[in-house]
Parts: structure tokens; C-alpha cells; sequence
């Protein structure tokens, strides 16, 4: 009787082993097939979600900089390029590569975090801190906002686009250092603001629908 019950008991637990094999080459495709579809599904999800965030980025950032600036005017009685002769002045690029000339934005964010710069270059920047002598930070800058030559870059890496009212005639005129500047601005001018910033989307191109402005 013993030796009945001791073989039923093998025979069980190699019935139990053999029942468990896992799963076959076809259940695994199975499931890879369906992981993938549901990732499919999600990724535009995911993508949209990614890119509103985005955008709800550079809006917060771009009211950070006009606020600093008027700020810095409250606070010194002028901008820091061109004030009261010539045309308005614009910042931004749209150009890769290194600095071109005084379109980039780094000279107005040094001024406007109160950080004396030796560039030296009449752009408006802090050259010893002329520009901000009092060494007021107006705006902070976090350090994954910014490119290598210390540029205020949007979340897509393109540099924000900035016009200053520096001939105080009420409007910013000549939008785009450089480049196109947004449908929402009637040829290049906006109307009733000393000081407006944009960023030029998501395509990086100025002039097209996804342009983010101040106005």
C-alpha cells in the first residue's frame, strides 16, 4: 500500500510538472501584439499631453520675461539699448550655430539677472554690469532653459524672441531679429506695448500658427 501511494504521488507531481511548461512561442506573440497596439493607442495620448505641457512652459516663461523687464524700466527709468534714438530693438535668433551680432538674447538675460558680463558689446549687454549697476536679479533662469552661450531658450531649444519700445513711441516695431515674426503682429509692428516677447514654437519657425506671443 505504501508503494501504490508513493507511485500515485510521483505520478501526480509529473502530471502538475508537465502542465506547467509556461507559455507557448504563439501566447508570447499574443502578448507582444497586444502590448504593442496599447502602446500605439497611448503614445498620441502621451505626445499630446507632452507637448501642451510644453506650451503651457514657454507661456509662464514668456510673462516671466516681460515682467522682469518692466520691472528693470520701473526700476532704472530706461531699457538697456537704444533708449530714445533709432528704431525699436529686437533680441533673438533663428540662425544655428554661435553668436550673430547682437541679435542674441544672452546680452539682455545677463543685464536682467544681474550678472556683469565682458562681452563688451553695445547690445545692451552688462558689460562690468553697466546695465544693471545695482545688480538686481529681475529674472532667474533655470540652467536646463538656457543654451550653450547662455541664451533664454523656449522648451523646444529656440531662443525667445524679445522687442524693446527703445525709440518710446508707444509700439514695438520691427519684431524678429533676423527673421519672420508672428501673424498676430500687423507687419512686423504691435500696437500699444513697450515690450513683447514670443517664442516661435514647436516647428521653430517664425510667421506660422504655433508662434506663442506675450500679446
Amino acid at each position: 500500500m505504501a508503494y501504490r501511494r508513493t507511485l500515485f504521488k510521483d505520478e501526480a507531481m509529473t502530471s502538475a510538472a508537465s502542465n506547467n511548461k509556461g507559455f507557448t512561442l504563439i501566447e508570447m506573440l499574443t502578448v507582444i501584439a497586444i502590448i504593442a497596439i496599447l502602446a500605439g493607442l497611448l503614445f498620441p495620448a502621451i505626445s499630446g499631453a507632452r507637448r501642451k505641457a510644453q506650451i503651457a512652459q514657454a507661456e509662464s516663461e514668456i510673462k516671466s520675461i516681460e515682467s522682469a523687464l518692466k520691472a528693470y524700466y520701473t526700476e532704472y527709468g530706461r531699457w538697456p539699448i537704444g533708449n530714445g534714438g533709432g528704431g525699436d530693438f529686437s533680441y533673438g535668433k533663428f540662425e544655428t550655430g554661435g553668436p550673430s551680432g547682437c541679435c542674441e538674447n544672452y546680452y539682455l538675460m545677463d543685464a536682467l539677472r544681474g550678472i556683469p558680463d565682458t562681452y563688451g558689446a553695445p547690445c545692451g549687454s552688462n558689460y562690468q554690469g553697466q546695465n544693471n549697476p545695482r545688480n538686481i536679479v529681475f529674472l532667474e533662469i533655470a540652467a536646463s532653459s538656457m543654451d550653450s552661450y547662455g541664451n533664454y531658450v523656449d522648451p523646444w531649444k529656440h531662443p525667445y524672441q524679445i522687442t524693446l519700445d527703445t525709440d518710446y513711441d508707444g509700439n514695438c516695431d520691427s519684431l524678429g531679429c533676423g527673421g519672420a515674426y508672428p501673424t498676430t503682429a500687423t507687419n512686423g509692428t504691435v500696437k500699444n506695448h513697450t515690450v513683447v516677447v514670443w517664442s516661435v514654437g514647436p516647428d521653430g519657425v517664425g510667421g506660422t500658427a504655433d508662434d506663442i506671443t506675450s500679446w
